[in-house]
């Protein structure tokens, strides 16, 4: 019975985990983008390859893809800025690159492509709330950098919906100014106002 009911158990604790690593990881391709909970959300660029999708900037910046990553969003409100930082060291290359585009097959809305700083897009957009656009993200002639991305205003993009059964937390319940950070690498803790780092 005991061994019954530990399978069951493990059976269960399984499909959760795989229920929970549903969408949890931006796409190689703009096609299969999907939404994730973008404000804080941490990533690497490692392990993506370069799309075909279209690059010509419409400030005329020019850039080449290496290793774009895509995300998914739906904006709440027409103004709005995505910040895409670098967090902790990049294994090779010299920083990001991040675009806004509003369909997989149009050329970027937005572009921050300068490499060697803190790219942040969006604010020459003026957003159609309810309508989906897609983040694209891009190591600097293929620099594998851990990056956070912070959204301004706050609650200015959708949550995608959270099929998950609404647990309680297990654990550091006690903690006073705690918040989660999401990632599709790892779950951090942090205090309000600091930004997620994976140290």
């Amino acid at each position: 019975m005991k061994r019954l009911l530990f399978l069951l158990f493990s059976l269960f604790i399984v499909s959760i985990d795989i229920i929970g690593q549903n969408n949890c990881t931006p796409s190689d391709a703009c096609a299969n983008a999907p939404k994730l909970c973008m404000d804080g959300f941490i990533t690497t660029t490692a392990g993506f390859s370069a799309g075909g999708e279209p690059i010509t900037c419409p400030n005329g910046q020019t850039w080449g893809v290496h290793n774009d990553l895509w995300i998914a969003f739906m904006p709440n409100q027409a103004n709005l800025e995505i910040t895409v930082a670098i967090i902790g060291s990049c294994s090779s290359g010299d920083g990001v690159q991040a675009l806004i585009h509003d369909n997989c097959a149009a050329t970027p809305l937005d572009c921050d492509v300068d490499c060697g700083g803190t790219p942040t897009v969006g604010g020459a957009v003026t957003f159609i709330p309810g309508q989906t656009y897609y983040l694209r993200i891009d190591g600097c002639n293929g620099a594998v950098c851990p990056v956070q991305i912070t959204v301004s205003p706050v609650g200015a993009i959708s949550n995608p919906p959270n099929n998950l059964p609404k647990w309680p937390p297990l654990a550091f319940t006690s903690w006073q100014n705690q918040y989660p950070c999401p990632s599709d690498k790892e779950f951090y803790y942090c205090s309000t106002g600091a930004m997620c780092n994976s140290n």
